[in-house]
């Protein structure tokens, strides 16, 4: 069994990958992340395993809506099974520009040295202009 203190440290080293560049974001997936993860987000189609995750991120680079993300924890609860992380997110955009700045709240399910499970919750209207409706295109 996972303690709360291994969880949270494992979801940070996660966020950590996100704002060195794209492709560390993809390698911190392919490391932290369940190949048969189940994600969910705002106004965006469920997300089931890497094999529809990945294609999403990199679908959203190729729309220039982001280059990188950055990630500021406020806050985090952690339990044996899952962590919730109250976070800034920093759209970083391929110009270098910052798309967005916005509050969001995961809650993310963890088995072993996995996330299992992952829920965010944002309000929409905080991304780039047009963004969602970009990206809910191409599902």
């Amino acid at each position: 069994m996972n303690s709360a203190n291994n969880n949270e440290a494992l979801v940070r080293a996660f966020f950590d990958t996100w704002s060195v560049s794209f492709e560390s974001m993809i390698e911190g997936f392919q490391r932290f992340v369940a190949d048969d993860c189940l994600l969910i987000q705002t106004r965006t189609p469920d997300l089931h395993g890497l094999g529809e995750i990945i294609p999403f991120l990199e679908h959203v680079r190729h729309a220039g809506l982001m280059e990188k993300m950055e990630v500021e924890v406020v806050n985090v609860v952690a339990t044996e099974s899952s962590v919730a992380a109250e976070r800034i997110d920093v759209m970083h955009m391929p110009n270098g520009t910052i798309g967005a700045r916005f509050p969001c709240v995961s809650v993310m399910e963890v088995n072993g040295d996995k996330i299992t499970g992952w829920r965010d919750y944002f309000d929409s209207a905080d991304m780039p202009s047009g963004g969602i409706a970009i990206v809910n295109d191409s599902n």
